[in-house]
C-alpha cells in the first residue's frame, strides 16, 4: 500500500512537471518518471 502512495505521488508530480514546465529535458524526464511508474504499477498487479 505504501508503494502504491509513494507512486500516486511520482505520478502527480512529473504530470505537474509536464504541463508546467517550459524545460524540454524536464518534460522528456517526466515522461520517463510516469512511464516507470506506470510499468511499475502493472507488475504490482501482476504479482
Amino acid at each position: 500500500m505504501e508503494h502504491q502512495k509513494e507512486a500516486g505521488v511520482f505520478a502527480t508530480v512529473s504530470g505537474l512537471v509536464d504541463q508546467l514546465s517550459d524545460n524540454p529535458a524536464a518534460k522528456m524526464t517526466a515522461e520517463e518518471i510516469a512511464e516507470r511508474v506506470r510499468k511499475a504499477q502493472g507488475q504490482g498487479v501482476a504479482g
